[in-house]
């Protein structure tokens, strides 16, 4: 597959979008980062962000986001492609995991001299406020041990520090805790699938599960069931 056809196959369906050229500054002295982000251009897509070897395009006309999986810049794949890799092994092999994206065809491709990989996932939302507290109780303050009770707890005293709080802080605290308490019961199913993630990815060398604070690494579809989109780093 040619690289100037890694977005091109999509674009007869799309309509033109203004792409800023603030999108990439962070990567702008980067030639293989710099020759994505012009070939997105050309196929009207533009980047919503990126992580460890990895940029992020999307289209709103489209019911995908393209994830590329960048090499390392110049190294041979990192671990932090390989590890995304593996969770779309992991993902496939569950299908019926709600909690799980959906990926299409994945594809490598060569920009310049630099080999990526080129993955169609499906378009998921940001967490509301709540909800991404939520989240980051869920997957950085909970251990393979601990029961939903545990993080009911935690929710309700956040870390213990209601105690220590003044009066007029502690209802406003306990005003959100009553709120968080509701979203992880609606979305506690997703605990079992976490944990699934972290069994998995303890057998594989080398690569490490994160679950970075605050992050996207959980997002939502449109109905609000949550997903997991990307528990890895190298």
């Amino acid at each position: 597959m040619k690289a100037r056809e890694f977005l091109i196959e999509y674009n007869e369906q799309l309509t033109k979008q203004i792409v800023s050229d603030k999108i990439l500054d962070e990567y702008e002295d980067n030639d293989t980062a710099v020759a994505i982000k012009k070939l997105a251009d050309e196929a009207d897509y533009y980047r919503i962000g990126g992580g460890v070897d990895s940029e992020i395009y999307v289209n709103d006309k489209s019911p995908d986001v393209i994830k590329i999986l960048i090499g390392g810049y110049g190294r041979k794949t990192s671990e932090a492609a390989m590890g995304f890799l593996k969770f779309i092994q992991f993902c496939k092999a569950n299908p019926n995991s709600i909690h799980l994206p959906k990926f299409g065809k994945v594809q490598t491709i060569t920009v310049g001299k630099e080999k990526v990989y080129h993955v169609r996932m499906e378009k998921l939302y940001p967490l509301s406020e709540d909800e991404a507290q939520v989240a980051h109780i869920m997957t950085t303050r909970m251990n393979p041990q601990d029961t939903f009770d545990d993080l009911i707890y935690t929710i309700r005293n956040h870390g213990n520090a209601v105690p220590r709080m003044k009066p007029e802080v502690i209802k406003t605290v306990k005003n959100r805790a009553a709120r968080e308490e509701k979203i992880a019961i609606k979305n506690k199913s997703i605990i079992p699938v976490i944990r699934k993630i972290e069994k998995f990815i303890g057998k594989s060398k080398n690569i490490e599960i994160d679950f970075n604070e605050m992050s996207d690494n959980i997002m939502k579809r449109k109905d609000g069931t949550w997903v997991i989109t990307d528990p890895y780093v190298g």
